[in-house]
This record gives C-alpha cells, sequence and structure tokens, in this order.
C-alpha cells in the first residue's frame, strides 16, 4: 500500500500547524519576560563576524565601551531582581 499525496499534504499541515504551536508556546512566554525587563535590543558581545577573530567594533576602545555597555545593562537587570 503506497500513501498518496492526499496523505502527505495532511501530515505536512498537521506538522507545520504543531510546529507553530510549539513555537508559540516557547515564544510568548519569552518575549512577556523580555518586556517586563525592558529588553530595548540585543547586545551579543561574544558574537564574531565571519570569518571568526574578527574584533565586533572596529577600534579596542570601541569595543571596549560596548562591552561596558552590555556590562551596566546586565548590572541594572540584576540589581531589579
Amino acid at each position: 500500500m503506497t500513501l498518496d499525496g492526499r496523505f502527505w499534504r495532511f501530515w505536512t499541515a498537521t506538522l507545520l500547524a504543531n510546529l507553530g504551536d510549539g513555537i508559540g508556546m516557547a515564544a510568548f512566554p519569552l518575549l512577556a519576560a523580555l518586556k517586563s525587563v525592558g529588553f530595548t535590543g540585543p547586545t551579543e558581545i561574544f558574537m564574531h563576524p565571519t570569518p571568526r577573530g574578527i574584533p565586533i567594533m572596529p577600534t579596542l576602545a570601541e569595543s571596549t565601551a560596548e562591552i561596558l555597555r552590555a556590562k551596566q545593562h546586565l548590572d541594572s537587570i540584576v540589581a531589579k531582581l
């Protein structure tokens, strides 16, 4: 017995619906938590551009300033806890 196109369309629709539900269940609490701490945007100081080894900012002073900005943001969150 082979499965025809109707089965695969149904299977794909079910998969996508369940995947969407799962993403929603994970994303909504995360977004609510980010909103409650006043998250205003990402600061990813440990992310490396491609190719690896390129600094996050053009100069040492700018990289240091970005790291200090991220630290101040994290410190302000911890202070509220």
